[in-house]
């Protein structure tokens, strides 16, 4: 499956999740973090599942038998297939994609509209890991390694160029990118970063912005 990781704003948008096990209580944590409204639709569903259910909805029936499937995943802007049955799994997927919904399945990647990717996340740095479907455990275990790799100094350095970015709207795109180069690349920066030392990094992003500004 080719394609392209984006981040998308699910804030508001209607996920429905058909299948109550392990695999739908992962997928509805990610979804609910990402502040999308839930439904999970299953005849049972997991402890875990239960314990969210302030935060989700939860409706106990069997789809394609009590429910029918078009019935399940009326409003949904995302459609989850993780039943155990593959059949029916076949069923949701081809029954969501006719009616225009991003279709995501458990058990074969290969029909999905969209895959979730292993995230790397510390403070507000993402990183999306994704191996084509040849191994989640593979993107379980990069997704470690890179959360290890990332120190507290770069959740600081990120907030500095976040606020960095404020003044670069000040000056021309040249001068731009140089000015955030030059703090990235900067020793005095980085050290100062390191020590914690939060308002003297700021005031060296000060002088290296005026400078900058300066044609230096």
């Amino acid at each position: 499956m080719q394609g392209l990781l984006v981040f998308f704003n699910l804030t508001g948008k209607n996920v429905t999740i058909i299948g109550g096990g392990p695999v739908s209580e992962r997928k509805a944590k990610k979804f609910l973090k990402a502040g999308a409204k839930v439904k999970v639709i299953s005849s049972s569903f997991t402890s875990g599942l239960n314990k969210l259910k302030k935060k989700l909805e939860l409706i106990n029936a069997s789809v394609g038998e009590q429910v029918s499937i078009a019935q399940a995943i009326k409003g949904a802007d995302i459609v989850i297939a993780a039943t155990n049955n593959s059949e029916l799994n076949e069923k949701i997927t081809k029954t969501a994609q006719r009616a225009k919904k991003l279709v995501n399945r458990a058990d074969d990647i290969a029909s999905c509209d969209i895959v979730i990717p292993a995230i790397a996340r510390i403070g507000d740095i993402q990183i999306g890991i994704y191996t084509q479907g040849k191994s989640p455990a593979l993107s379980r275990f990069l997704r470690q390694r890179i959360e290890k790799s990332i120190k507290r100094e770069d959740i600081f350095l990120l907030d500095l160029l976040s606020k960095a970015r404020k003044m670069g709207k000040l000056i021309n795109q040249r001068k731009r990118n140089s000015f955030y180069q030059k703090i990235l690349n900067d020793p005095q920066t980085l050290a100062l970063i390191k020590k914690r030392k939060i308002k003297a990094a700021q005031l060296r992003v000060r002088k290296i912005f005026d400078s900058c500004l300066s044609g230096g």
